[in-house]
């Protein structure tokens, strides 16, 4: 398959692995609900489309598919929790899902370098982190993202020697958004910005945006799918 673990992280397993012992080979170990203490993102956001951003603080997605800038290697989480910071990596629509599409295009003529300030209102944790250059294996995972064919095929062959990483994550909406004054380093090809200045009287604290339950199945799909030939 042509599939690794790109992380392992020593957390709770869930129920889905525990009844197909042979899936710790290639998924990284992962808790699947939050275990009631607060958590706090590290002083980092990751840069992601704010279609997508938007798709994933509505439960609607639970995967990223990502490569690395040009000067990046393989794309890897630099840490198990962080901010999502909305960005305009595309403005066509038509590499969403045409229900997707519609549903936020608001997030689709989004320009953050327009804005005065910039409003981190999602943090995530990596609950599982794979590594495939198998395209066939990408498609199997419509289920739990809202991009469109067109996209996953230029995903695949930009930087085509490069792996994509398939970033599982559980998404929460805090209680106190973070709210960046402008700045021109935050823009560029690289995937992640470095917050530590801004960051000070943050928690992180937040309502998870699907419940434990939805999550726990979602993630016990994601590895069916993910173990398929």
């Amino acid at each position: 398959m042509h599939l690794k673990a790109a992380i392992q992280t020593p957390l709770r397993q869930t129920s889905c692995q525990r009844t197909h012992p042979k899936r710790d080979l290639i998924v990284a170990r992962c808790s699947s609900h939050s275990d009631g203490r607060p958590r706090s993102p590290a002083s980092i956001a990751l840069k992601e489309w704010a279609a997508l951003v938007a798709a994933i603080g509505e439960g609607k997605q639970t995967i990223l598919l990502r490569k690395g800038g040009i000067r990046e290697g393989p794309f890897e989480p630099v840490s198990s929790s962080f901010y999502l910071f909305p960005t305009s990596f595309h403005s066509e629509g038509s590499l969403l899902k045409p229900s997707a599409e519609q549903a936020y295009s608001k997030e689709l003529s989004f320009d953050p370098k327009a804005a005065k300030e910039i409003v981190l209102s999602l943090a995530a944790d990596v609950t599982g982190a794979w590594l495939t250059s198998n395209g066939s294996i990408v498609e199997k995972l419509q289920e739990y993202h809202v991009l469109g064919p067109d996209f996953l095929e230029k995903r695949m062959k930009w930087r085509k020697q490069q792996p994509i990483t398939v970033l599982e994550l559980r998404c929460r909406r805090l209680d106190q958004p973070l709210t960046l004054l402008q700045d021109s380093s935050f823009y560029g090809c690289f995937s992640w910005v470095d917050l530590y200045a801004q960051r000070k009287g943050a928690h992180g604290r937040g309502r998870d945006v699907i419940s434990d339950s939805d999550f726990r199945e979602k993630q016990c799909g994601l590895r069916a799918a993910l173990q398929e030939p």
